[in-house]
């Protein structure tokens, strides 16, 4: 599988409403999922020069909802991307 966006797992103390998927667990180091939260996005520099994705960038003015970008964006492809537990 071929990671195209990724973002870290957060500790307990951490807010926000999706934790129920991205909570750190030690018992992995990489868990693939359908949604990557946008507070610190790990993407393949190729993205950044994307057509499609650009469009994804100017519809978001703050960067709020972006994240629900990452998945279509990588073909909906099961394994496209992933959280990482440090």
């Amino acid at each position: 599988r071929e990671v195209e966006f990724a973002c870290p797992s957060f500790d307990a103390s951490s807010d926000g409403v999706w934790r129920y998927f991205d909570g750190h667990d030690p018992k992995y180091k990489l868990r693939y999922t359908d949604f990557i939260e946008c507070t610190a996005p790990v993407l393949k520099t190729t993205w950044l020069t994307d057509p499609g994705f650009a469009r994804c960038l100017q519809g978001v003015r703050t960067g709020c909802f972006i994240d629900f970008c990452f998945f279509p964006a990588a073909g909906r492809r099961r394994g496209g991307g992933a959280v990482i537990d440090p």
